[in-house]
């Protein structure tokens, strides 16, 4: 069986939500061994979030949950405790990642920072993943994805078509993209560090902020500002151009723009060629300034297609055109069937599940069937006796002292 890109490689994860479990789970499903420690009282703030089968909630159940934490094996220890301080210290010189999600003076104050951890193990990579980064005037400032997404400027361009942007405020992007976009970020940086120590030999910290990575990606607006001393308004962003949802038969169809060649595919498409001769439309710019207009004359070729139909048709003219897929499409895209995208999961207490498997294909390396999703404390054995190698007979002790 082939190996993983991170095969032989283990991480330490501590972490809570998304930005970090997901970020360890990235690893995980490049061939890493993936060790989760949890609070033993209640685990990861994620257990109890939904969705939950039949809306009843369960620690060990939580769709979220699962999901975020395929592929790690799952061990619980008090940091209250000075024996749970120690065997995290003992785990962490024998890995070579620590994920942790932690406000910035938490580990200090208990002897686990990076200055403490790296006497021990100098080869440890440590990525920090918090609202706003180890240093700096917020440091200390706490945050979740609704945070995230406007402080980091993520959330200002969102706000529907409005034609009074003071009026109507900014918008949250659906479900938890600032979350995701920080543990994607931190994974590559996680792993850039990896490179580094294998030129160096070296391990380092990796002192990321999720302001930092969600204003890297408004770059637009940014520079905007930075070259031209104006603001992108949200007026600007809805109806500055030819970019909208257009109605079908069963939903909606994406489409992307108007240049000059995407025009006459989109006009022949339609079978209207008096669209080209129209002044409204001569051009791109006079095509975005008149797209309530030409909206309409679209959608009376869509609306009565099914939003495939149009999709496939309009993709066959080499246009940027994709139907609005909901969540059961999406679970039944011939697409992500033909990539092997969902895996099927043995989840303890639910049976087999499908979830959604790794985005991306390695060649050499490919993804293996995942780990299900760890219960709370559920490896304290084999990694606190196997790895530490813990007497068995210590395990109830500890338990009954709220260590693990």
């Amino acid at each position: 069986m082939a190996k993983g890109a991170l095969s032989g490689l283990t991480v330490l994860e501590y972490a809570q939500g998304i930005p970090g479990p997901y970020c360890a789970r990235m690893l995980g499903s490049l061939g890493a061994e993936v060790i989760k420690v949890e609070d033993p009282a209640g685990g990861d703030m994620a257990r109890t979030w939904g969705p939950f089968p039949d809306h009843n909630p369960h620690p060990d159940q939580s769709g979220l949950f699962i999901y975020l934490n395929l592929n790690k094996k799952g061990i619980s220890l008090s940091f209250k405790t000075a024996t749970g301080r120690r065997l995290f210290k003992e785990l962490a010189q024998q890995v070579d990642f620590l994920i942790e999600s932690t406000p910035p003076s938490f580990l200090p104050r208990r002897g686990l920072g990076y200055t403490a951890l790296r006497k021990l193990n100098p080869q440890l990579i440590m990525t920090s993943i918090t609202p706003f980064g180890q240093t700096g005037p917020y440091r200390d400032w706490k945050a979740d994805d609704l945070v995230s997404t406007h402080i980091g400027g993520l959330g200002y361009a969102f706000s529907g078509p409005v034609t009074d942007p003071e009026a109507v405020p900014p918008l949250k992007v659906g479900g938890h993209q600032a979350d995701f976009a920080t543990a994607v970020t931190a994974t590559i940086d996680t792993l850039a560090a990896l490179n580094e120590r294998r030129l160096s030999g070296q391990g380092s910290h990796v002192d990321f902020g999720a302001m930092e990575a969600l204003a890297a990606v408004r770059k637009g607006e940014l520079a905007a500002y930075s070259f031209e001393g104006t603001v992108t308004s949200r007026t600007q962003t809805i109806l500055r151009r030819t970019t909208g949802l257009l109605k079908c038969r069963d939903g909606f169809v994406q489409m992307h723009g108007t240049t000059e060649r995407e025009w006459q595919g989109l006009v022949a498409a339609m079978a209207r060629p008096e669209l080209l001769q129209d002044e409204r439309f001569k051009n791109e710019n006079l095509r975005s300034e008149n797209w309530g207009v030409l909206k309409p004359i679209i959608e009376e070729w869509t609306a009565p297609r099914t939003k495939h139909e149009a999709a496939r048709t309009m993709q066959a003219a080499h246009l940027a055109f994709a139907p609005i897929n909901t969540p059961p499409e999406v679970l039944a895209s011939e697409q992500l069937a033909a990539r092997g995208f969902f895996v099927e999961v043995n989840q303890p207490g639910l049976g087999r599940l499908k979830l959604p498997g790794a985005p991306f294909k390695l060649s050499a390396t490919p993804w293996q069937a995942p780990l299900p999703a760890p219960t709370l404390g559920q490896h304290n054995q084999e990694i606190l006796c196997g790895r530490l190698g813990l007497p068995k007979g210590e395990l109830p002790g500890l338990r009954a002292a709220g260590v693990i």
